[in-house]
C-alpha cells in the first residue's frame, strides 16, 4: 500500500489517504484521516509521517501508475530531491494566524524598546520648542502631521544663523523649506508636505542618508524605529549651535569625552 506525498499532502488530515483500498498486509496509518490539523503541529510528527511515507514508497520499484482521471504520473520512488524538499517545507510553513501573533509580538517588543528613547525626545523637543503636550504615549501621534517637526527646524536654524553670525561655527546654515500648513490632518497631503519639508531640512543638516526616514514612515507610523534614529541625529547635530541635546545624546558625548581623556 501506498501514500501520495507532495506539496498539498502535509495540509490536512484529510489529504493523506491511501491510494488503493487497504489490505490485511498493509501497515496501518494510526493518523486519524479526519479533521483538520491543529493551528500549531508538532514538527516532531511531521518527520515521522514523512519518513513514513517515505520507507512505503522506498518499497516499491520504481513503479508507476495512473491516479485520478489518469492523467497525472507519479514516480513511486521520489527520486528527485526537488520533490523531497517541496515536502519538507509544506510541513514546516506556519499558518496565517502564526504569523500575524509573531507579527504582533515583534511589534510589542520593539514598541517597548523604543519607548525610553521616545520619552527622552519628547522632553527634548518640549523644551527646544517650548511646548508641554508631548510624551513617549503620544510621541508618534502628535508628530505625524509634522507641525511640531517643522517648528523644531525652524529653532534649529535660527540657532545655527546665531552661531554663524557669532563665528563659533562655520558652515552654510541648514534651511527649513516650503510652507508649514498648521493645521494640517493627520494622513493628509498636507502632513506629508510638511514631513517632507522637515527630512529636507534634516539632509541639510548633515544627517546621513542611511538615517533619514521615509514621510510615510512617521505619516503612517510604518518605521518608528528609523524616525527616532533620525531625530537623535538630528539633537546630536543641533548641539553643535548651543541646542540642549537630550539625556542620551549628552550621556554619549560624556561617554566619548572620558574615553578620549583616558586615551581609549
Amino acid at each position: 500500500m501506498s501514500y501520495r506525498c507532495g506539496p498539498t499532502a502535509i495540509g490536512s488530515r484529510t489529504s493523506w489517504g491511501p491510494i488503493s483500498s487497504p489490505t490485511v498486509t498493509d501497515k496501518p496509518f494510526d493518523r486519524p484521516l479526519s479533521g483538520n490539523f491543529d493551528r500549531i503541529f508538532n514538527a516532531f510528527e511531521r518527520t515521522n509521517a514523512f519518513e513514513y511515507v517515505k520507507s512505503s514508497l522506498d518499497k516499491e520499484e520504481r513503479q508507476e501508475r495512473h491516479i485520478g482521471h489518469g492523467d497525472i504520473v507519479v514516480n513511486r520512488k521520489m527520486s528527485s530531491s526537488f520533490e523531497r524538499a517541496d515536502c519538507a517545507l509544506a510541513a514546516q510553513t506556519p499558518s496565517s494566524e502564526d504569523e500575524d501573533f509573531y507579527r504582533e509580538k515583534i511589534l510589542y517588543s520593539q514598541a517597548r524598546q523604543l519607548f525610553p528613547l521616545q520619552e527622552d525626545l519628547a522632553d527634548w523637543i518640549n523644551k527646544t520648542i517650548g511646548i508641554t503636550y508631548l510624551n513617549g504615549e503620544n510621541f508618534l501621534d502628535v508628530l505625524d502631521n509634522g507641525v511640531e517637526l517643522c517648528q523644531l527646524a525652524a529653532v534649529i536654524h535660527d540657532r545655527a544663523r546665531e552661531a554663524i553670525d557669532q563665528g563659533l561655527i562655520v558652515g552654510p546654515v541648514p534651511m527649513i523649506r516650503g510652507r508649514c500648513w498648521q493645521r494640517a490632518a493627520r494622513r493628509s497631503f498636507f502632513s506629508r508636505d510638511n514631513t517632507e519639508n522637515f527630512i529636507t531640512f534634516c539632509r541639510d543638516l548633515g544627517v546621513h542618508e542611511n538615517l533619514l526616514f521615509e514621510s510615510d514612515d512617521l505619516v503612517l507610523h510604518n518605521q518608528p524605529r528609523q524616525v527616532i534614529l533620525c531625530l537623535l541625529e538630528v539633537a546630536r547635530l543641533a548641539s553643535k549651535f548651543g541646542v540642549e541635546p537630550p539625556g542620551l545624546v549628552q550621556l554619549e558625548k560624556e561617554i566619548a569625552l572620558e574615553e578620549r581623556d583616558s586615551g581609549l
